[in-house]
């Protein structure tokens, strides 16, 4: 065993009693091994562990897991993420990891896919090529209670149309590359000799096709009939195509575009394309209707594809605004010319709130009326209402007493319990302390941490104390790789790193957040919120131990679009904002797009016939995710994952308000909110395809309703913005609710139907978040809605002391007031009657100044919270250097004439990000300074509390300050070293060697070849690891001169560096 294991400690933090170990030889033998559990390498051998700071991660997987409640337990390597994955070489090689929790991940996983939806299209790829529909809106009810649910389903009976080729049969479907929120997929033959590449993408009518050795057709599905060309004829490379939807009995019309000199073939129920030689390319669009100028205006975007798309992000802090750049880049087919403008789809929580002039063309899809623009580029400007870590504590002495009392229960016991102290057993599914359950611990704990910190008497401060060192701890516990709970066959708390994924993996898991990687920003968001508070009372805490943490956020939200991750002196890679749907603006839950397995394994429908596409269920967890970030960020000074997280915090919050509340009441179906039916006024479970109100393992309303509050926090304030909205949601799911009435009658029936076999009827569970979630609107009655006696039910991520807190700080200093913003993160505005109460956290070491938007002021110590009225009036003297705000951004082309009363404007060119600064020749401009991670003899004693010492978020800025996403450190923005050191010699009687110096950073290698000393280079070989050594056949040529450089790969390009010098090397 080497040095730094040997300084380790095998740590117990259950109260179950260890089994006996031995140290025999090199690692340390664990008895008690079952029989049918594979035998693995040892768990404290160094060459398992990669240490970033103090803590660190595995690269083996030990122990075993159960799903049922401990009674079967299998070997955990058997349930990690399928090696099977559908990926090119081409993605393999450029990206490194696996495109996990987006719309399109079915790709990756199925044969072909399961339904994809991009709004305004749904396509499902199959063996017969690309099925595409504009499916239809339609209110159903769910089969397992009744209740109604909206469907707009992409299923074999609701294909529209077919894009393949004659006698074309796919062998699978890959993914071949993605931009931000598009994808290209490749689908080939047999013998891959011939191939069709569709690129989709959301937000755009169009679906792009190129096609090899394929004679392509467009064919009738079984969603459509009455196929029939209403525009041009056969002898036209454009044609216009109408069918009627066979779900709704609408007409829908499509725009059908083929290289110049094609001709078709109407025949056998198809349309076959004759294409000139050299041209092998065609789009699809879905049309608005069936007008001329609709037919004109799409026509004259049809050959402009989209090869790539970009976002960018900026929180402008003096403003409280976060503005958000959608940028398209494309190609024309025809011409080759690159730039073009295209027509662009907007969502409502998008079109909201951007300036952009409309074309008056609209789409009605599952997630309301999406609405266009023509351009390459638009952009939304969102408020940033401001988060705290905590409300203000009341001034009322006796509820001040109750709140210190309920605080010392919660302490005493959580202090003074059997191992693991301060944690509890929750949930027992997934054998107990899994991410999920210990991050609902975490959180009740940096919640009581908050709170007990606003009162300044010893015992407070002592509790204070003893809580952050009890999290501190418990943290280390888990992020140090040579500790860990060994009992037998299990082996638990610890982390490891999947390669093949790029995904941090913590262990125990729960909800299959191993074997789908599913849920992950709902697990860690617990636990970055937990080192935040850690850090914001610590801060050498985090300089030794933030690696971890940096982990854990490059896992759900990585900014840097090379893979690379936030650790300078980690190799890990994760995919660009994993979690996080950039333009449908809220998060995926599942990992792999809803996959499923039977009992041996194997997928329930290899064809993809699961029709809902990506789901997410609690909204309000995501939410508590891109807090974290935010509170993370300024605990460590770290401003670029900060205003990610207000980025995400933001969007999501929007798009909650559209697609989860429908706030303003345009999204859900009147069959949906039927006040007279069910009543229901939320959506729980939000699909691609399809929203409900129901819940993975439950029909309680009350569950299902509050899985999109929990847990109710200081960044969760923006719920009480519609306050009768808030009114409505608490009384729809109460004891004499309808919702819940149906429940308790037929919970029988529900359970037999879900397969459940029972469902929690007390209508007080969760009593504790609703009368939260209620303060909003009332917080009197909320507080005689709440039980807190010792009987009174606790939900599992809260505690006592924190509720009464929550309610009687809503009730003594009101509401947020939205309309007034600060210019620091942490900064609100509540009011009561009139009374404005001034809130500021300040976690900077010097004194803050915080400007309002009403012209007020307030000055805040250094690492202190202030709570009062305003310290005086002034208008921000600060501006924001952008001014994007301010600007209406007009459309690029001339409005066509149609029916609508939109006003139209001229051809003129938007400004937009140009193609320089979006790309790699712009890659020196980052915004922030990459640093080396400290080990603890290296952190000097005058350094900053707030110094960041792990960030690698050296985010891409434009001219406009604007942040397009990471492309790495500064280091990986440069091209690589010249190879150095380059020799040749003979390997054997037939093979020569070429070796040289590993070059720093380096994803691969270029080796060029010449025999003849005026003849020219060729390339021979690339070697896609950053490996130093080729050996190849010899050449018959006596002589032959090598030279070999070194290369990156950045947001999907190669970036080579210099050639060695060359080598001459002389057969023998």
């Amino acid at each position: 065993m080497g040095k730094g294991a040997l300084k380790k400690t095998i740590a117990i933090c259950c109260s179950i009693t260890m089994l006996a170990t031995s140290i025999s030889g090199a690692g340390v033998i664990v008895s008690g091994v079952s029989a049918n559990v594979r035998a693995t390498g040892d768990f404290f051998d160094e060459n398992n562990s990669v240490m970033i700071d103090k803590g660190g991660y595995k690269k083996e997987v030990f122990g075993v897991r159960t799903n049922d409640w401990g009674k079967t337990w299998t070997d955990r390597k058997d349930s990690l993420p399928t090696r099977t994955t559908y990926l090119t070489d081409n993605y393999k090689e450029t990206v490194g990891t696996v495109p996990t929790n987006d719309w399109a991940s079915s790709v990756v996983f199925d044969k072909y896919s399961e339904s994809l939806y991009a709004h305004p299209l749904a396509y499902r790829a199959a063996s017969n090529g690309m099925q595409m529909a504009a499916p239809a809106v339609t209110s159903t009810t769910s089969y397992v209670d009744g209740e109604p649910m909206v469907e707009s389903l992409l299923k074999d009976e609701t294909v529209e149309l077919v894009v393949g080729g004659n006698n074309f049969s796919a062998k699978d479907a890959k993914v071949d590359k993605t931009t931000d929120w598009t994808y290209d997929i490749l689908m080939e033959n047999n013998a891959s000799t011939s191939s069709i590449m569709a690129t989709i993408g959301k937000g755009t009518p169009y679906a792009y096709y190129t096609f090899k050795n394929v004679e392509p057709t467009i064919s009738l599905g079984a969603g459509g009939t009455d196929l029939a060309i209403y525009k041009n004829s056969t002898s036209s490379n454009i044609l216009g195509v109408s069918l009627k939807n066979r779900k709704d009995g609408k007409t829908h019309y499509y725009l059908i575009s083929a290289p110049s000199g094609t001709t078709w073939v109407n025949a056998d129920g198809k349309l076959t394309a004759k294409m000139p030689t050299g041209k092998s390319y065609m789009s699809v669009a879905i049309l608005p209707d069936g007008s001329d100028n609709a037919f004109e205006l799409y026509k004259k975007y049809a050959f402009n594809f989209i090869t790539d798309t970009k976002v960018e992000w900026k929180y402008l802090k003096n403003s409280s605004k976060v503005v958000t750049k959608y940028n398209v880049i494309t190609k024309n087919m025809e011409t080759g010319a690159n730039g073009g403008d295209t027509i662009i789809a907007l969502y409502p929580h998008q079109w909201r709130y951007t300036n952009s002039k409309f074309t008056g063309y609209t789409y009605e899809t599952i997630r309301g009326t999406m609405k266009t623009v023509v351009g390459t580029s638009y952009s939304t400007t969102m408020q940033y209402n401001g988060i705290l870590s905590a409300l203000p504590v009341t001034k009322d002495e006796k509820t001040i007493g109750e709140i210190k009392n309920q605080l010392g229960y919660l302490y005493s016991y959580r202090k003074t319990k059997a191992d693991p102290k301060w944690i509890c057993f929750l949930e027992g599914q997934y054998g107990g302390y899994d991410t999920y359950w210990v991050g609902k611990n975490l959180n009740t704990l940096t919640d009581a941490i908050w709170l007990a910190d606003q009162f300044k008497d010893n015992d407070m401060k002592t509790m204070t104390n003893d809580m952050v060192e009890g999290v501190e701890d418990y943290l280390k516990f888990w992020f140090d790789p040579y500790r860990a709970y060994i009992d037998g066959q299990h082996k638990d708390d610890y982390f490891y790193y999947d390669e093949q994924y790029g995904t941090l993996i913590g262990y125990p898991t729960s909800y299959d957040s191993d074997k789908q990687l599913n849920d992950h920003h709902f697990h860690y968001g617990y636990w970055i919120k937990a080192a935040a508070t850690v850090a914001m009372k610590d801060p050498q805490w985090a300089k030794e131990w933030g690696g971890m943490v940096y982990e854990m956020i490059g896992d759900i939200a990585n900014a840097n679009r090379d893979g690379s991750g936030y650790n300078k002196n980690s190799e890990t890679r994760y995919p660009f904002l994993r979690n996080f749907d950039i333009y449908e603006g809220h998060s995926w839950a599942s990992g792999v797009a809803n996959y499923e397995f039977d009992e041996n394994g194997e997928m329930v429908d290899k064809k993809g016939g699961l029709s809902g596409g990506n789901n997410q269920e609690s909204s309000s967890e995501s939410v508590n995710a891109w807090s974290s970030l935010i509170l993370w960020g300024e605990a460590v000074g770290d401003e670029r994952i900060r205003d990610l997280g207000i980025y995400m915090y933001t969007t999501e919050i929007a798009a909650i308000e559209d697609y989860y509340y429908d706030v303003h009441d345009e999204i859900f179906t009147k069959e949906y909110k039927d006040s007279n039916n069910y009543n229901i006024q939320t959506v729980t479970r939000l699909f691609g395809g399809k929203y409900d109100h129901t819940a993975w393992w439950t029909e309680n309303p009350i569950e299902v309703t509050t899985i999109t509050m929990l847990p109710i926090s200081g960044a969760t304030l923006y719920m009480g913005k519609y306050k009768e909205k808030v009114k409505a949601v608490v009384d729809s799911i109460g004891e004499n609710s309808k919702q819940w009435t149906h429940f308790v009658n037929n919970k029988e029936q529900i359970c037999a139907t879900y397969g459940k076999g029972d469902m929690l009827t007390d209508p007080k569970t969760n009593q504790d978040v609703v009368a939260e979630y209620y303060a909003y609107y009332d917080p009197d009655a909320a507080l005689a809605k709440v039980d807190l006696s010792d009987s009174g039910k606790v939900e599992n991520g809260e505690s006592r002391a924190h509720t009464l807190a929550y309610i009687t700080s809503l009730k003594e200093y009101g509401n947020q007031n939205f309309d007034i913003t600060g210019s620091t993160p942490f900064s609100v505005v509540l009011e009561k009657n009139g009374v404005k109460t001034y809130v500021v956290e300040n976690h900077t070491d010097k004194t803050q100044r915080t400007y309002f938007s009403d012209k007020t002021y307030v000055d805040v110590p250094a690492n202190s919270v202030y709570a009062g009225g305003k310290s005086g009036d002034g208008e921000n003297p600060n501006k924001d250097d952008s001014q994007e705000i301010t600007k209406p951004e007009a459309t690029t082309a001339k409005q066509s004439e149609t029916t609508t009363k939109e006003e139209t404007t001229t051809k003129k060119q938007e400004e937009t990000v140009s193609k320089e600064q979006t790309t790699t020749d712009k890659l020196n401009e980052s915004t922030t300074e990459q640093v080396q991670v400290t080990t603890k003899d290296e952190i000097k004693e005058n350094q900053s509390t707030k110094e960041n010492k792990h960030s690698d978020v050296t985010t891409t800025a434009n001219k406009e300050g604007f942040s397009t996403g990471g492309l790495g450190n500064d280091e990986k923005y440069q091209a690589p070293g010249k190879v150095k050191k380059l020799k040749v010699k003979k390997k054997s009687l037939k093979k020569i060697r070429l070796s040289w110096k590993k070059v720093s950073g380096a994803n691969g290698y270029q080796v060029s070849v010449k025999v003849r000393k005026k003849g020219k280079f060729k390339v021979v070989k690339t070697i896609r690891k950053n490996k130093n050594k080729y050996i190849r056949r010899k050449y018959r040529n006596k002589i032959i001169y090598v030279k070999v450089r070194a290369y990156k790969i950045v947001a999907g390009n190669k970036i080579y560096g210099k050639y060695s010098a060359v080598k001459k090397y002389k057969n023998k």
